[in-house]
């Protein structure tokens, strides 16, 4: 109830009120960095290797074990995950 009551009393004070924050608000627009490709960093690697005719125990030891210990050496890598599946094309 007050801000109607003070828009109906006072039209000029809140014109002038709206028009301020309209300029700070298209200033601050203006002002806004934006990038369309940002520098981003992914802690996260998806390594997808088919081995087909290969049991999850063979390509355990075979194929996942040496990506792992080639990937294990990247900086700001936290955790390495691996699945073998079995029939997967």
């Amino acid at each position: 109830m007050f801000l109607s009551n003070f828009s109906i009393k006072r039209p000029i004070a809140m014109s002038c009120l709206i028009l301020t924050l309209l300029l700070f608000g298209l200033n601050s627009y203006r002002k806004l960095g934006l990038d369309l490709m940002p520098e981003i960093e992914v802690p996260y690697v998806t390594i997808e290797t088919v081995y087909p005719g290969a049991s999850p125990e063979k390509i355990e030891v075979d194929v996942a074990k040496k990506i792992e210990d080639a990937v294990g050496t990247l900086d700001g890598l936290k955790h390495i995950r691996t699945t073998a599946l079995e029939n997967v094309y």
